[in-house]
């Protein structure tokens, strides 16, 4: 699946009929991942996030001269649902006393699977914060002529409710 190596996936000795001093590559198309060959063992890793299907074949060479081909054959990459993250850091947030201060956590948070995020805020001292999902926006409501510093969390969840956390 995908974010995941495959190592040891088959040995080559068990395809190719002359394996002593023999030369393996790995022909794929699309080229979304690397084989690494070692010792008549193929290790596979695809490239992060990325899921889908690879055609491909090996050839054997002995001296630069190819001797033999596999068959096609085709590697899977299943996807996997991954959290969301933290992909800018919340700054600080200051506003005028008996005012209003609002962000955008879209900014803030990304899924890279596309998923549609839902966010909440830990409650905190004199400040209400309300969260508009449709927008992703959080609004700070303070005390009325309440002066001082607090600090909160904002997280953001996926559909399948995997989250992720912000700075504080």
């Amino acid at each position: 699946s995908e974010d995941r190596n495959l190592t040891n996936v088959f040995d080559l000795s068990s395809f190719f009929s002359n394996n002593v001093n023999v030369t393996y590559l790995f022909n794929q198309e699309p080229v979304w991942t690397t084989f690494i060959l070692t010792e008549n063992r193929v290790t596979f890793i695809p490239l992060k996030d990325w899921n889908g299907i690879i055609f491909a074949n090996i050839t054997a060479s002995y001296k630069n001269i190819v001797y033999e081909s596999s068959n096609n054959f085709n590697f899977t990459v299943m996807p996997v649902n991954d959290a969301p993250f933290l992909n800018k850091t919340i700054p600080n947030q200051t506003w005028i006393v008996n005012t209003l201060k609002k962000i955008d956590l879209e900014d803030h948070f990304t899924d890279v699977d596309g998923d549609l995020l839902t966010y909440w805020a830990k409650d905190t001292p004199h400040i209400e914060i309300g969260v508009d999902q449709s927008e992703g926006e959080v609004d700070f409501f303070p005390e009325n002529n309440w002066i001082g510093t607090t600090s909160t969390q904002f997280y953001a969840n996926d559909t399948s409710k995997l989250t992720a956390q912000s700075n504080t």
